[in-house]
């Protein structure tokens, strides 16, 4: 790894001495606060791709350090990703989390989703949750639609986006992609 390389990937590590003087990239994004937010601050995405304070362990990176106030509900900001996260940085970058199918999040991939079906995201994803916790069981959990089967027939066409979406949502990416937690009420 050459020199300039190096300060580039100890970015978010205590160093083991005195560095020289280098420059970096940093991948951003802009994202709406779902609270108030201070510079700095560490963040998450909501289900609906809104900014919330969290824990550093489960954050996708910092609000921008160098706002000179506080960012009200509502205001959108700069997210600066936690270094080492990001491929393929060229002034246009890759992340798992923030590429969603057809450019979407996967926050907004499986609000689509639940909104085709019919069915509330948190309802889709807590289904699929129980799914996955099951699925180690002879009978997994199924989730019943009653008097319909349109849940099961319908989200056989948009399994592999929703699984990619609950994998980078999650960190559990050990589902089959065509797997259907849906089950008729028969």
């Amino acid at each position: 790894m050459s020199q300039p390389d190096l300060a580039q990937h100890q970015l978010g590590t205590i160093l083991d001495g005195k560095q020289p003087r280098d420059a970096v990239h940093i991948a951003l994004f802009s994202a709406q606060c779902a609270h108030r937010l201070g510079p700095g601050d560490w963040v998450k995405l909501h289900h609906d791709g809104s900014l919330m304070r969290c824990e550093p362990e489960n954050a996708i990176g910092i609000v921008d350090p160098f706002l000179p106030v506080m960012a009200q509900p509502d205001h959108w900001v700069y997210v600066f990703l936690k270094p080492n996260t990001v491929t393929g940085l060229r002034h246009v970058y890759e992340h798992p989390t923030l590429d969603g199918m057809e450019g979407r999040t996967p926050y907004e991939t499986v609000k689509r989703i639940a909104e085709l079906l019919d069915i509330g995201q948190d309802h889709l994803m807590q289904a699929a949750r129980t799914w996955r916790e099951s699925s180690g069981e002879e009978w997994p959990t199924h989730e019943v639609q009653l008097g319909s089967e349109g849940w099961r027939d319908e989200f056989r066409h948009y399994a592999k986006e929703f699984w990619q979406a609950y994998a980078q949502i999650t960190g559990d990416d050990t589902a089959e992609m065509d797997d259907n937690f849906f089950s008729c009420s028969c």
